[in-house]
C-alpha cells in the first residue's frame, strides 16, 4: 500500500469509527483553499484541538508521534490540521482518488520531507496555471504541492490539477467554514459522482449494516457531521434530502436504529468481555493483539452508549438534524481517535499498544450508573 493510501486509510477509518455532525454557530478559522467540489467525501481533523484535549503526555499521542517521525520526519506537535478528500476514480481505475493535505503552525523542511517520499529523481518540477508542484515519476506515487511553507498537499497527478484549480468557495468549503471553534473532527458527504460507489465500500468495510442505514445513505443528498468533544452537544449531524417525505422517513428509520442500538450495544459489550476473559493473560502475540483491539472496541462502545442515551432527532422540511446532548462533552474521544489512527493507519506494532488511555468525564459516569 502506498504512503498516501496508508495515511489516508488512517484518517478515513478513524473518521468512520468516530463519525460526527453539523454546525449552526459562526465559523472558526478554517482554510479551505485546497478543497474541490468534485470530492464526495471530506474528513478534517483539527490536530491542535485534539492534542489540547488529550495532552502531549498521552501514551497514544506518544505512539503516533513516534510513527509519524519515523514515516515522514514530521513532528506531530507542529501539525495544525489534516484534511482527506475522497473523489471519483479516474478513467481506467476502480479505486476512489485520495488527496491528503497537512497544515502546520511553523515552516517545515520541504527537502527532508521529500526524501521520505523517495529519491530526488522520483519527482520532476511541473507547472499548472502558474502554480508549481512536484510531479511524481510513478503513477502509483503522489505528486506534491507546497502551497506555502506551512502547507503540503499530496495527490495523484490525475487529481492534482483539480486541486490547483480549487477556489475554496464551493458547497463543501462553506460547510467546513461554518464549523464552530473547537471542533476536533468534521465530515462532509455530497452525492456527487462516485458517492454511491464510496457508500458501498464503506458498508463492505463495516460488514452487514443495521437495518435502515443503507436506505439512509441512499436517500441523503448531502450530510455534514462534526464532533466537538467538550461541547454540551458533542455530536451533531445534518442531512439534506430531495423532499420532506424522504426526510420524515429517514427520521423514522434513524429513530429505530437508535432504539436498536440501545439494545444491541450492551449485548456486543457482553460478548467482547466474554472473549477477552477467554483469552486470559496469554502473552502470545496474536492473542495479545486480539485482546488489545477488543478493549479498544469496548471503549468505542462505551462512547456509543453515552451518545445514544442523549440522542435527539428532528426534521424540518427536507432537513434532518441529529444531535446527542451530553453535558460535559465526551473527553475520551481524542484518545480513541489517536488510538484508531495508530492501529488502522500505520499498522500493528510488535508490542500491542494497550487500550486507549484517557479520563472518563463525570457525565459519562452518571449515565453508566443508570
Amino acid at each position: 500500500m502506498s504512503l498516501i493510501r496508508r495515511l489516508s486509510l488512517c484518517l478515513f477509518v478513524g473518521g468512520i469509527l468516530c463519525s460526527p455532525g453539523l454546525a449552526q454557530a459562526q465559523m472558526g478559522k478554517v482554510d479551505t483553499s485546497h478543497l474541490t467540489d468534485s470530492s464526495f467525501a471530506v474528513l478534517r481533523i483539527d490536530v491542535k484541538e485534539v492534542l489540547k484535549q488529550v495532552g502531549k503526555d498521552s501514551p497514544n499521542v506518544k505512539r503516533i508521534a513516534q510513527m509519524l517521525k519515523q514515516e515522514l520526519l514530521i513532528d506531530l506537535h507542529t501539525m495544525s490540521a489534516i484534511t482527506l478528500q475522497v473523489g471519483p476514480p479516474v478513467e481506467g481505475d476502480e479505486e476512489p482518488t485520495l488527496t491528503l493535505t497537512i497544515e502546520f503552525d511553523q515552516a517545515v523542511d520541504q527537502t527532508a520531507l521529500l526524501k521520505r517520499f523517495g529519491r530526488s529523481n522520483d519527482f520532476e518540477e511541473a507547472e499548472y496555471r502558474g502554480k508549481k508542484f512536484l510531479k511524481a515519476a510513478s503513477p502509483y506515487d503522489p505528486s506534491v504541492y507546497f502551497e506555502s511553507k506551512t502547507k503540503i498537499t499530496m495527490s495523484s497527478q490525475a487529481v492534482m490539477e483539480s486541486i490547483l484549480d480549487a477556489s475554496g468557495m464551493g458547497n463543501i468549503s462553506s460547510r467546513l467554514k461554518a464549523l464552530p471553534p473547537g471542533c476536533e473532527l468534521a465530515i462532509v458527504l455530497s452525492k456527487t459522482e462516485g458517492f454511491d460507489e464510496n457508500k458501498k465500500q464503506v458498508l463492505d468495510l463495516i460488514g452487514i449494516p443495521p437495518v435502515g442505514l443503507a436506505d439512509f445513505l441512499d436517500s441523503a443528498e448531502s450530510a455534514f457531521v462534526y464532533f466537538h468533544s467538550t461541547s454540551g452537544t458533542p455530536f451533531f449531524m445534518q442531512a439534506i434530502f430531495d423532499d420532506a417525505g424522504v426526510a420524515a422517513s429517514a427520521k423514522s428509520s434513524l429513530e429505530g436504529l437508535v432504539e436498536s442500538g440501545k439494545t444491541t450495544v450492551p449485548a456486543i459489550k457482553k460478548y467482547l468481555n466474554e472473549q477477552i476473559e477467554g483469552l486470559g493473560d496469554s502473552t502470545e502475540r496474536f492473542a495479545a493483539m486480539q485482546r488489545n483491539m477488543m478493549k479498544k472496541g469496548l471503549r468505542g462502545l462505551d462512547m456509543a452508549e453515552v451518545l445514544l442515551a442523549g440522542m435527539d432527532i428532528q426534521v424540518k422540511g427536507k432537513t434532518l438534524d441529529v444531535q446527542s446532548k451530553h453535558m460535559g462533552g465526551i473527553k475520551g474521544f481524542g484518545e480513541l481517535l489517536f488510538f484508531g489512527m495508530q492501529e488502522f493507519g500505520l499498522g500493528f506494532s510488535d508490542v500491542p499498544a494497550g487500550p486507549p488511555v484517557g479520563p472518563v468525564d463525570e457525565a459519562e459516569k452518571v449515565l453508566r450508573k443508570k
